[in-house]
């Protein structure tokens, strides 16, 4: 009897444990599953200069028409600033500018696979070169880092001349936006040639050039630029790649206005609580998909294969941050969920 009564003790223990893994603001469902599975992973950005950047993961699981979830919380904990992320195979790699470093992680177990340091060169994007070689910008150096991932190390660089702060790849170019130190201009796009590593092409930028995003529907790479705080709001520019030059642009919002980019399979842009569908060769904003009111976003992730549209919440006040997730066609709120300070990157496992 006694045997008996510590087996049902267990039983009961170990089921209390599991119920309670399961997120408040779930959508409906009853099973909970484990990695390896469909998996968002949500880079916080935290507060500047605090070290409470974050990694979690968020892992799906459909059943009979209905979606379980669970949140792993502080998969890697403790960063200087998380502020990029891509998936590679089965491999999350998260950048940390201020902690000059990055992390390789298992999409399916979770568990820090290696870190790589950049020393004090502040890495800043990142964008995949080959299916081992990663290219890497920093803005305390002169020029963009090569890492291999096989090896787990920074393998060459390219020379840019000046802080290289954010880069995109296609038809074996790369786009990478520079300054003449980190923050302070005059500013440039540099197109590199990847068969022999060396800029071909330089375009001069008026303001800070912080997002670099390929469109590969319009054949565009599309360089987002930031506000001055005085006289220029932000804008964007796009880039034509067979011609490798700016043919338009569009300026969105105020001064005052922070606006971006979101990454993922199609393009929206994030201003204050409005979220507008980027598409089409016109380059115009239309009538916003979202008004979320009183609610501001950060910055956003469009995942094609559910059509799901992750919206990060604008609040860098709190512990715990919030994303929020809409239909990419209706801009139909479907749930939320909480996450670490400032949820900001977005990649998808699946």
């Amino acid at each position: 009897m006694k045997n008996k009564f510590l087996f049902l003790s267990i039983v009961i223990l170990l089921s209390n444990l599991l119920a309670s893994c399961e997120s408040s603001t779930n959508p409906p469902g009853n099973t909970i599953t484990v990695a390896p599975s469909p998996t968002l992973f949500v880079v916080n950005e935290g507060n500047f200069g605090s070290q409470n950047s974050s990694l979690d993961a968020v892992l799906f699981k459909s059943d009979s028409g209905k979606t379980d979830t669970i949140i792993n919380h502080n998969v890697i904990s403790k960063m200087g600033e998380g502020n990029d992320i891509l998936i590679m195979a089965n491999h999350v790699l998260v950048l940390d500018n201020g902690s000059n470093a990055l992390y390789v992680v298992s999409a399916d177990s979770l568990n820090t696979l290696a870190t790589i340091s950049f020393g004090l060169d502040a890495p800043n994007k990142m964008a995949l070169i080959s299916s081992n070689l990663l290219l890497v910008t920093r803005r305390n150096a002169s020029s963009a880092a090569i890492v291999d991932l096989t090896k787990n190390a920074i393998v060459d660089s390219i020379p840019i001349g000046g802080a290289s702060i954010a880069v995109a790849v296609i038809n074996n170019k790369a786009y990478i936006t520079s300054g003449d130190s980190e923050y302070t201009g005059p500013f440039h796009l540099n197109v590199v040639n990847l068969s022999i590593d060396q800029v071909e092409k330089t375009l001069p930028l008026p303001q800070s050039p912080e997002q670099a995003i390929v469109d590969s529907t319009n054949g565009d790479v599309i360089i987002g630029t930031a506000t001055d705080y005085a006289s220029v709001g932000p804008k964007f520019y796009f880039v034509n790649t067979s011609s490798d030059a700016i043919t338009d642009s569009l300026s969105v919002g105020s001064v005052n206005d922070d606006a971006e980019l979101t990454t993922g399979g199609k393009h929206f842009i994030i201003l204050n609580q409005y979220v507008y569908p980027l598409s089409g060769p016109t380059h115009t904003l239309p009538n916003p998909l979202i008004n979320a009111g009183k609610t501001l976003f950060y910055k956003g992730f469009y995942n094609a294969a559910s059509n799901d549209l992750y919206a990060g919440e604008y609040n860098f006040n709190i512990a715990n941050g919030k994303v929020d997730v809409y239909d990419g066609m209706t801009g139909a709120f479907k749930w939320s969920f909480t996450t670490g300070i400032g949820p900001a990157h977005f990649a998808f496992y699946q």
